[in-house]
């Protein structure tokens, strides 16, 4: 006679579309790819991409890198490991968090860790990250 026992968890190992921070989940409902671009006509302004992944409106993560104005920049991005730090200036890849509308900020929590970027098809992406006090991992189209 054989018996099988199903073992259920909220782990990050099985979940799917979702971030934990600080031990709580939440469910990611779709990500998004956008991008700013903020020429100022002094020089001084800078280009800027994003991924926000959300849960709603006021709960999201989202990753953004920044370059100069006078550099261009698009809203793709690419496949790849990307190395995540205190984002402080051009060049950078920085997190940045909003749950129940209040900012996690950076000096509360340390963002530093890794985004990974897989692409399947033209539109459709996995993407894992791992922070200090966050785990994260979302697939579909975007």
């Amino acid at each position: 006679m054989s018996t099988q026992t199903s073992i259920t968890t909220l782990g990050f190992a099985d979940t799917k579309n979702c971030f934990i921070f600080n031990y709580k989940s939440y469910r990611i409902n779709h990500a998004e790819m956008s991008a700013y671009h903020g020429h100022s006509g002094t020089g001084t302004g800078s280009n800027e991409k994003k991924l926000r992944f959300y849960c709603s409106d006021d709960t999201f993560v989202e990753f953004n890198y920044n370059v100069a104005e006078w550099e261009g920049i698009n809203k793709e991005w690419a496949e790849g490991t990307y190395k995540i730090s205190r984002n402080s200036g051009y060049y950078k890849y920085g997190c940045f968090v909003k749950i129940d509308g209040k900012t996690k900020s950076q000096s509360d929590y340390d963002y530093t860790g890794k985004l990974i970027i897989k692409k399947k098809t033209s539109k459709y992406y996995t993407f894992d990250f791992t922070l200090e006090e966050m785990k994260g991992h979302f697939e579909g189209s975007i």
